[in-house]
């Protein structure tokens, strides 16, 4: 069995961010994740799937639960928190957001 291999979406003009293996099920999931019409909840030309160089400059920074449960401060990359959920629970979900 491969790897599924998971991105990061940006959904709509940089708000929010979603985590899923391909645009189509980043829409999917995300749009039943949220309470509003599509319309509203994703930019033209969005799904957009970040670069390589977007997922390193890009900044997860905001409280996580770490190994042992207990919530921890954290700045990292795009990446290195995508490759963190990766690990811990590879599955279409939310990432991030410049609301919360």
């Amino acid at each position: 069995m491969s790897e599924q291999q998971f991105h990061i979406y940006e959904m709509n003009e940089t708000t929010d961010w979603w985590m899923a293996t391909s645009p189509e099920q980043a829409r999917r999931d995300y749009l039943a994740e949220i309470d509003l019409p599509e319309d509203e909840a994703i930019s033209e030309g969005c799904p957009r799937q970040l670069t390589e160089s977007e997922l390193d400059e890009k900044r997860f920074i905001g409280e996580v639960r770490n190994a042992n449960g207990q919530l921890e401060d954290v700045n990292r990359s795009f990446r290195e928190e995508r490759d963190r959920l990766v690990s811990l629970e590879p599955k279409s979900q939310f990432f991030a957001s410049t609301e919360y």
